[in-house]
This record gives C-alpha cells, sequence and structure tokens, in this order.
C-alpha cells in the first residue's frame, strides 16, 4: 500500500512542478505583453522526473500536505492597464530581476542608489524608510546599506526608532 501512496506522491508532485512552470510562464509572458516586449519562444516545460519517495525521510505532521501551498503561486497577479500610473514602475523591477536572489550588489548599483536615496531625502525631508523606498522602486532591505553610509558620512540624520525612523538632510 505504501509504494501505491508514493508513487501517487510522485504523480502528484510532479503535476504541481508541471502547473507551476505554466504559470509563471504565463505571468511572464503577460508582464511581456503589457511592457510590449516582443515574447520570445517560450522554452519548453522541464522534463519532470518522478520523485524519489520521501515521506519515509520526512517526519508526519499534522499540517496540511504540501500542496495546499502551491496554490498560492496558482493566482497569477492581474496585469494593469497600460495606462495606468501602476504600469510605471515595472521598468524598474525587470531591471533588478537581472540579478540573481542572494547575490551581491556591485558598488556601482549602491553607490547609484545612495546618491538616489540622498536626493530623495533632501527633496523631501521628514520621510520613513517605506516612503523613500517606494519613490526609488528598491525595497527597505536594500536601502540599509545606502542609508547607513549616508548617515555615517554625516549626509544625513534619523529621528525615531524601528519603523517611525525618520531621515533628514544634514546641517
Amino acid at each position: 500500500m505504501s509504494g501505491t501512496k508514493d508513487k501517487i506522491r510522485a504523480l502528484v508532485e510532479s503535476f504541481v512542478g508541471s502547473l507551476d512552470h505554466m504559470i509563471r510562464q504565463a505571468a511572464l509572458e503577460a508582464a511581456q505583453e503589457s511592457l510590449g516586449l516582443k515574447s520570445s519562444v517560450a522554452p519548453a516545460a522541464p522534463a519532470v522526473k518522478a520523485a524519489a519517495p520521501k515521506a519515509a525521510a520526512r517526519p508526519k505532521s499534522k499540517s496540511a500536505p504540501g500542496p495546499a501551498k502551491a496554490t498560492k503561486a496558482a493566482k497569477p497577479a492581474a496585469p494593469a492597464p497600460a495606462g495606468s500610473a501602476a504600469a510605471a514602475p515595472a521598468p524598474k523591477a525587470a531591471a533588478k530581476s537581472r540579478r540573481k536572489k542572494g547575490e551581491k550588489r556591485s558598488p556601482k548599483e549602491i553607490a547609484k542608489l545612495t546618491e538616489d536615496l540622498l536626493a530623495a531625502v533632501t527633496a523631501k525631508p521628514g520621510q520613513r524608510m517605506e516612503h523613500l523606498g517606494k519613490a526609488l522602486g528598491a525595497s527597505t532591505a536594500e536601502l540599509q546599506i545606502p542609508v547607513a553610509r549616508l548617515v555615517e558620512d554625516k549626509k544625513i540624520t534619523r529621528k525615531g526608532e524601528k519603523r517611525a525612523t525618520t531621515y533628514f538632510p544634514a546641517k
């Protein structure tokens, strides 16, 4: 009986992998279409080999099995209309996707972001990190190094703690 369960689990995992790939491809094509980019020929779905039974190696938990988590990825975001303001930040997001997850930023990237951050703080003093990040098209995590450098160089000052921290140009 457990052999049958392992085969069923392997087939389900294979199906979920294929479905995930198709959803990602559809989202990519929709994004390219909304940006007006030429869509290249879609790569073929990766060959999905039957997964080795992992049930024996994993401890059984009382929570729901894995496919319930995959449903979150099954909801692709609807592309914004071409004339809306939400479509404007998309090119910045596409530029950032060139760097792999976990890959370090180049010193040039950090220097550019530092300059942009200083200009944003000077233009609108008293902004919080979330607002500065939105204005620059960067996450708050990406702004940590530039903020630390600007504070260290005494080009900006900060007031407040944690999320209530606001940034001002140095006097």
